[in-house]
């Protein structure tokens, strides 16, 4: 059995590309275990970036966009802007989304 373990060994040592001559067990399992450490912190820092994005993209989604006024609706809405100074001071009147909108003010 340990001529078996030994030739095992020796397999593993050569698959990982290591020296057959050197290196002792435990030395390579340190770096295996060393490299699976920094794989899971490399897997958890792309899962926090992720979601940092879908946040950000999530919040920019909910984000209120300016209106875009078409072309044919821009007098109306020039026409009824939310304040006109006037003679006797600052007039509101009520806008409206688009020509085909009542008049509720």
């Amino acid at each position: 059995q340990v001529e078996t373990t030994k030739q095992k060994w020796s397999k593993v040592l050569e698959y990982f590309g290591e020296d057959k001559s050197h290196m002792q067990p435990h030395e390579l399992f340190n770096i295996l275990v060393t490299f699976c450490k920094y794989l899971d912190v490399a897997r958890l820092d792309v899962l926090r970036e992720e979601k940092a994005k879908m946040r950000e993209e999530k919040k920019k989604s909910q984000t209120p966009q300016t209106p875009q006024v078409p072309v044919s609706s821009k007098k109306d809405y020039d026409e009824s802007k939310s304040c006109r100074k006037s003679s006797q001071g600052i007039k509101k009147t009520s806008l409206r989304a688009s020509a085909m909108q009542p008049n509720m003010g």
